[in-house]
């Protein structure tokens, strides 16, 4: 699946499985800057995670309801080879662990299996109307993306640890048309050989991004398998995300909070803006 070179087309002119679900516009073909704040998207930072309890079910919905066009989640294998949604490498931040296996000597994600994973109470520490949340595996969140009609970033959180990780995302994003609409699903990763890895599993449809702060000639290298560059926002100043749009990158950049921080984003020419408050980022855009 070559990508240097190659004629993008943005998702806007190709016809959509669902009218309403949004797709992943293509990199853009010069450096310009934005022309409009509407044509950034919004990305939901491991859901709405302001307002529910980090990647969780709860989360992707909400992050419907308030004016998202993505969702972002994180992915981790379990002990017997399941991927499961959660950020941290340990379980004991978001999840009760601790007074549910309280023996023993580690809460990994990777020493436990999918059915002790299950057991845990994964919305109780953000509120006790969240109580009884689970940890959703891979496919629960992709089925919660679908229902809400929005689009899916899976970030591969360090992906060298898991045998098989790739193959797994690839086969689950491949059973369902849904995802295969042009762009509607991105897979991204710090770890730029496992993104390079996925990119010849997936079919062209699929964007594969990376995350970090690449010079020039890092991002003409890793442009031959990726298609998205997601950088902090401190790091997204004009100059820089000029240079990535000559380098044929569309540039997300995370995490922005506030009306003035996604204004500044905008005005520097990002193409998409992560936040924990979707509806905030989405008022600033629409005013």
């Amino acid at each position: 699946m070559p990508r240097l070179g190659a004629v993008l087309v943005t998702a806007v002119s190709l016809p959509l499985v669902l009218p309403a679900a949004p797709a992943l516009a293509g990199p853009a073909a010069a450096p310009a800057a934005r022309a409009d704040a509407g044509d950034v998207v919004v990305i939901a930072h491991r859901g709405a995670s302001a307002y529910a309890p980090e990647n969780t079910v709860s989360a992707i919905r909400e992050a419907g309801l308030r004016g998202a066009d993505l969702v972002e989640v994180d992915l981790r294998q379990t002990k017997d080879g399941k991927l499961v949604v959660m950020h941290d490498a340990g379980l004991t931040r978001t999840t009760d662990a601790r007074r549910k296996f309280p023996k023993r000597k580690s809460w990994r994600v990777h020493d436990l299996t999918l059915a002790q994973v299950r057991k845990l109470d994964a919305g109780l520490w953000f509120g006790r109307v969240h109580r009884g949340e689970k940890v959703p595996t891979l496919t629960e969140a992709l089925k919660a993306v679908k229902a809400a009609r929005l689009g899916v970033i899976l970030e591969l959180k360090n992906p060298g640890q898991y045998p098989g990780m790739t193959s797994q995302v690839a086969k689950a994003l491949k059973s369902d048309s849904y995802w295969l609409t042009e762009g509607r699903a991105l897979v991204q990763s710090f770890d730029w050989p496992a993104v390079r890895e996925i990119n010849g599993k997936l079919p062209a449809a699929v964007r594969t991004g990376v995350l970090g702060r690449p010079n020039f000639a890092d991002m003409l290298g890793a442009r031959f398998y990726a298609d998205v560059l997601h950088v902090e926002k401190g790091s997204a100043g004009a100059a820089y995300v000029a240079q990535a749009h000559n380098a044929l990158y569309r540039v997300y950049a995370y995490t922005a909070n506030d009306g003035a921080a996604a204004r500044r984003l905008v005005a520097s020419g990002v193409d998409g803006i992560t936040t924990d408050r979707p509806d905030v980022l989405r008022a600033a855009l629409d005013a």
